[in-house]
């Protein structure tokens, strides 16, 4: 055998054009077979050809001397025969760099390596494993059990567009999501031309969630979900020096740049209050939160600037004063308000065609939740787009009237520009038919509906439900309010073994009396959604700080970070005093250039008259 592999072997050599023999190497299935062949004996090594396990003796000394010479698994000093370990096994996945590597007495080295062997055997790694021929199986999908009314509004054609009129608790979102999923997997439309948009960022996460389980994951994240505001945000970061609005003197202008920031609704209440004051307003006919409330409604109806209510019918000299200042200072600090999101995008659709078809060729299916709350703006930017759409919702569940929502006459607008298909949801799967039907005899005299309404049907029984009553109790204050809750609790902790209680506040700020009391009684609790993140205070701090790092022209982050002191962030009398010092001698310094140059320019002028005289 060792004659024919040695005739083999000095063949593949010639045709190498190879004169002398002395090591030869073949490829075969990812790893090298070297056969050196001498005088009398023949030796066969394999060894991989992508991950070699030898290290130089460089690396050796400078891992040992790294550990200051001691063992890495028991601490006592290397004998001069140490060993260099792979801290990940090289068929483990390991390699050779310096953080794989660790230097091991022999001992501790001889168990490290039985520990590797094992773990290698439990991974199968000595056994040849077959090349796999078909792709692994999909995860299983647990997909929601529609009823014929959800399966006939799923199914409809992806390409008009489709109106669902959905009350409570009837499974619009489930639709939605899976009008979304048969879009990816049986109309094979691309994920990212899918636009989803919500009302809230909870609403978002949750509608991704949903689609997560329906779809893989790297599909669910192309596609493209959020609220109107993060949507028309995402557009005018990169396109806002497009956008051209009348001024003044009715001429166009842009005055937008990049790198704009965004008050909410705090900041603009400070920048209404700060005009108010200059104009010497004050008193309670001029509250900063009456214009702030009539500038936002006037935006959400379409009177998306000064010019603009200039001309409406109903306009105000006083709004119109303090809408005109308060415009003008959002744009000289480069700043714009959460309402104009919306009208600068409107805007930037319908002056500028290219953009717009820019996202029409980005996006080709929009679906829209809770449409019944879609004000004048936001509807404007789903006719802008022009796009097949599919909307959810229930005309009876609208509750941003105060935004500008008028749903009766939306539903009427989305109708007669997308002639829609209509689809009624009535199957009820989260309450009761007394609840429904209690429900349905209160809602059913709002007007210009009825024509419209259907009754729920609910799908859970009444029968094994007992009566439930509610008691209506009339306080005179928030004190003796929170003093009744208080001690209802603990009644219902004494004479009932009942797990948690809620409590539910229409706002944020009836948590304070409640919660004092509270902790009065010793009644251990927990506050769910209450001051947001972002309006703490320290948060609201650093954001200022990145806010002016961004825009020097921000003069309203400036003030809220200067003339506050505090520990964590005090601007000293001694900084202050030196920024001064170095203001007034650089404003010196050159001003004595400036002196210096025009004495030069003086001397030179006066020469050249006389000599041409």
């Amino acid at each position: 055998m060792r004659a024919t592999l040695t005739r083999r072997l000095r063949h593949g050599a010639k045709l190498l054009g190879l004169k002398r023999l002395s090591r030869y190497s073949i490829e075969s299935s990812g790893k090298r077979h070297v056969y050196s062949v001498r005088r009398s004996c023949m030796i066969v090594q394999t060894f991989s050809s992508e991950r070699r396990r030898d290290v130089s003796e460089r690396k050796k000394k400078q891992v040992a001397f790294s550990q200051e010479y001691k063992c890495a698994s028991c601490g006592m000093m290397l004998p001069p025969d140490y060993a260099i370990d792979h801290i990940v096994p090289i068929a483990l996945g390991g390699h050779n760099g310096f953080r794989n590597l660790q230097a091991l007495c022999l001992t501790c080295h001889k168990l490290k390596t039985q520990s590797d062997v094992q773990a290698i055997r439990e991974a199968g790694l000595f056994e040849r494993k077959p090349r796999a021929t078909t792709p692994p199986s999909p995860r299983p999908i647990t997909r929601p059990k529609l009823n014929e009314e959800q399966i006939e509004a799923v199914r409809f054609d992806p390409n008009r567009s489709a109106r669902v009129v959905a009350g409570p608790g009837t499974g619009k979102t489930a639709v939605l999501t899976e009008r979304v999923a048969r879009l990816v997997k049986e109309s094979h439309t691309n994920a990212r031309k899918i636009l989803v948009l919500t009302f809230t960022n909870r609403a978002a996460h949750e509608m991704r969630e949903r689609i997560s389980n329906l779809l893989t994951p790297s599909q669910a994240e192309e596609i493209t979900m959020g609220t109107f505001h993060s949507i028309c945000l995402s557009v005018l970061r990169s396109h806002i020096q497009h956008v051209e609005v009348e001024a003044p003197d009715s001429t166009f202008v842009r005055p937008y740049r990049r790198g704009f920031g965004v008050y909410d609704e705090a900041d603009s209440l400070k920048v209404i209050r700060g005009i108010l004051s200059d104009l010497g307003w004050k008193g309670e006919e001029h509250s900063p939160r009456f214009y702030q409330t009539a500038i936002t409604s006037a935006k959400n109806k379409g009177i998306a600037t000064a010019c603009d209510y200039m001309r409406a019918e109903s306009s105000s000299h006083a709004i119109l004063t303090v809408f005109s200042e308060y415009e003008k200072t959002l744009r000289a600090r480069n700043q714009i308000d959460y309402d104009d999101m919306l009208f600068l995008t409107s805007i930037l659709f319908r002056t500028n065609q290219s953009i717009l078809e820019r996202f029409q060729n980005r996006w080709s299916h929009v679906h829209v939740d809770e449409f019944q709350d879609t004000n004048a703006q936001q509807f404007e930017f789903i006719r802008l787009l022009a796009l097949p759409s599919f909307v959810v919702g229930d005309q009876d569940q609208s509750i941003y009237g105060f935004r500008g929502c008028e749903p009766v006459s939306l539903m009427y607008e989305f109708d007669q520009a997308f002639r829609p298909n209509v689809f009624h949801l009535k199957r009820n799967y989260r309450s009761r038919q007394r609840i429904l039907d209690a429900a349905y005899n209160l809602i059913v005299h709002n007007d210009s509906l009825s024509n419209t309404r259907h009754r729920l049907v609910g799908v859970e029984d009444d029968d094994d439900c007992d009566d439930e009553y509610v008691n209506v109790v009339s306080v005179s204050n928030e004190l003796e309010e929170a003093k009744y809750i208080t001690n209802a609790i603990l009644q219902i902790q004494t004479h009932d073994d009942t797990g948690d209680i809620g409590v539910l506040m229409r706002t944020n700020a009836q948590f304070r009396a409640i919660e004092r009391e509270l902790i009065r009684n010793k009644i251990n609790h927990v506050i769910i959604n209450g001051t947001r993140f972002f309006d703490r205070r320290e948060v609201r701090d650093v954001v200022a700080y990145s806010k002016i790092l961004l825009n020097p022209n921000d003069d309203l982050s400036l003030e809220r970070i200067i003339n506050v002191r505090s520990s964590v962030r005090a601007v000293s009398r001694s900084a202050v005093s030196r920024s001064v010092r170095a203001v007034s001698q650089n404003a010196h310094s050159q001003q004595k250039h400036s002196n210096t140059n025009t004495n030069k320019l003086a001397r030179s002028n006066t020469g050249t008259e006389t000599k041409c005289r």
